[in-house]
């Protein structure tokens, strides 16, 4: 997994259709619930890529100061 971050965008682009999904193409409890696992995955996916980018800079910062 050379460039982790690519992994994140993807995430958040899947989970941002189910949230859309969710949204525009369901009624009821389903789309409540396919909402909120979108909802959530997002979330999560923008914590990761701020975690991946905080380790990066950490990484290089290290490096620089060797």
């Amino acid at each position: 997994m050379k460039e982790p971050i690519i992994w994140a965008v993807a995430m958040l682009v899947a989970f941002l259709a189910l949230f859309l999904t969710g949204t525009l193409q369901l009624q009821g409890l389903e789309s409540v619930i396919i909402q909120m696992i979108g909802f959530s995955g997002m979330v999560f996916a923008i914590l990761y890529s701020v975690l991946l980018t905080q380790k990066s800079n950490d990484e290089k910062d290290q490096a620089f100061k060797r």
